[in-house]
């Protein structure tokens, strides 16, 4: 039996654009990506990843090849780069520096090799300090201003753990939820998911989140799992600010609005700062991390503006799925993917890679791409957000071109299809 493996992202990605789904998972055998870093999803990854520590409890973590078990103990060589053992750090449940490390050391790796998407007047290195300190804040924010509160409620029972389920004869789901909790007043079985956003609209966010795909798939893999129904979903979200063009009209640059990385400060002898936005003589926006280590002013803020600091954390009330929405969801998506199943094999048929529209010569291939995976044109811009495929629909721009790079696995089932692939 041939196993299609799915996601939820791809899921989501058919429904905002079929052609978005075909060339982020499926064009040239593997999917593609821009060759360049996006900013939003490079700083939330290692915002995720610190947090995920933290809930993990005792890891051990090696700082060149990025191995993280909790299986381990500090002072033996790592098992996968065999380095010694000085290249080995542990990181303890409340270990919070061990934690932000992490984060920030494989942050610096990734953009250390990778271009970020700028705009031609931003400077790359001043992005990634400035990202970099961010991420630092939030990780200690949260650590300071909710993770109590989870530890309290929940026992953590799992992190990042990869679930596979059989939705179809041969259509698998993977699954990787952020954490599974219990209840410790219920016992229930909670679902746990960690994201990072710009901003939070109560009613709007509430509402994309009750009815979203990433919850529902989630809890009925994780239910199949455990053997046992889920209680609740939970979601928290870590808020970044928007990026945006700041400062005096001629002297205006992109910079994060928040103030964790951005505060103001008051020239004169001692420092003295202010989180809000002020013409007063005297003050002016500053750069954090060239004034103070971030671990200094988050101290500030959980002093002086805890509020405001439990303000970058928001923790909507956990929600559920009724049983009629998981049947239709169920119903819907295995439709779905069993249609996009058959439609790539068809493809596959005339052109073996997948090539994207204007590479292949094969006029029938072209228009089976059409009829199948057709553009949404109103996808290309949602939300002060480009699409990544906007170059190769509109500009010319070739799938196989240094604009492009070949998409990375996330799940382990995956991973092991790509490295036959790729061979």
């Amino acid at each position: 039996m041939v196993i299609t493996y799915i996601d939820r992202s791809r899921m989501k990605a058919y429904k905002a654009c079929p052609r978005l789904r075909f060339l982020e998972y499926h064009c040239q055998g593997t999917g593609i990506r821009l060759s360049k870093e996006n900013i939003f999803l490079s700083t939330g990854s290692a915002i995720h990843q610190g947090i995920e520590l933290l809930l993990r409890g005792e890891s051990v973590y090696c700082f060149e090849c990025g191995f993280n078990s909790t299986l381990l103990q500090k002072g033996i060589n790592c098992p996968i780069c065999e380095k010694d053992s000085k290249y080995i750090q542990l990181a303890i449940i409340n270990d919070i520096d061990s934690c932000v490390k992490v984060a920030t050391h494989e942050y610096t790796k990734l953009i250390s090799k990778k271009e970020l998407e700028l705009d031609k007047n931003e400077n790359q290195l001043f992005v990634m300090q400035e990202q970099r300190a961010l991420i630092e804040g939030l990780i200690r924010a949260f650590y300071i201003v909710h993770y109590p509160i989870l530890i309290d409620e929940y026992e953590v029972l799992d992190t990042e753990r990869e679930i596979e389920l059989e939705l179809a004869d041969g259509l698998v789901l993977m699954s990787r939820p952020d954490s599974v909790f219990r209840d410790k007043a219920t016992q229930g079985l909670v679902v746990y998911s960690l994201k990072s956003s710009a901003s939070w609209k109560t009613d709007t966010n509430e509402l994309q989140n009750k009815y979203d795909d990433q919850g529902i798939s989630e809890l009925i893999t994780s239910e199949a799992f455990y053997g046992e129904e889920v209680e609740a979903i939970l979601m928290n979200f870590v808020i970044k600010g928007q990026r945006m063009l700041m400062g005096e009209a001629e002297n205006k640059v992109k910079l994060q609005n928040s103030f964790i990385v951005h505060p103001y400060m008051l020239d004169g002898i001692g420092q003295q700062f202010s989180i809000k936005y002020t013409k007063a003589k005297g003050w002016k926006r500053v750069n954090i991390w060239e004034e103070m280590p971030v671990r200094d002013w988050i101290e500030i803020l959980e002093k002086d503006y805890f509020e405001e600091l439990k303000g970058t954390v928001v923790n909507p009330y956990p929600y559920n799925r009724s049983t009629e929405d998981i049947k239709n969801w169920r119903e819907q998506n295995v439709y779905q993917e069993l249609e996009i199943a058959k439609h790539l094999d068809e493809l596959r048929q005339l052109e073996p890679s997948l090539p994207g529209i204007r590479e292949s010569q094969l006029s029938y291939y072209q228009t089976l791409l059409n009829r199948y995976f057709p553009q949404t044109r109103n996808a290309c811009f949602s939300y002060g957000k480009t699409c990544q495929f906007v170059m190769h629909c509109w500009e010319g721009v070739r799938s196989d071109s240094v604009e492009y790079e070949a998409r990375q696995a996330h799940h382990k089932p995956e991973q092991e299809l790509f490295q036959i692939k790729l061979k």
